[in-house]
């Protein structure tokens, strides 16, 4: 089945409310038909731009980070007083 059969298929059940097997989804960066080899993506270039966003910083998740270091760090630090084991590493 062509790239074309597959959108005329999946706007034909999207306007019934049910997504088909397969269907295809939207580029987060272009808003672009995806193909399967780069999903979420359209293309190795989305994929490439999203991925210098992560790294340069346009993107970052919420919340101080030494916060959530010390925090992992009392997790860890319980589980081993709990479980008796040689040493947290």
């Amino acid at each position: 089945m062509g790239l074309k059969n597959a959108l005329q298929e999946a706007e034909g059940t999207a306007q019934e409310g049910v997504k088909p097997e397969g269907a295809i989804a939207r580029c987060p960066l272009c808003r672009k038909d995806t193909l399967h080899a780069f999903r979420p993506f359209c293309s190795h270039k989305c994929k490439m731009v999203d991925l210098y966003r992560w790294v340069s910083g346009h993107y970052v998740i919420p919340g101080d980070p030494e916060q959530v270091l010390e925090k992992e760090k009392e997790e860890a630090l319980e589980e081993w007083q709990e479980g008796g084991q040689d040493g947290p590493l």
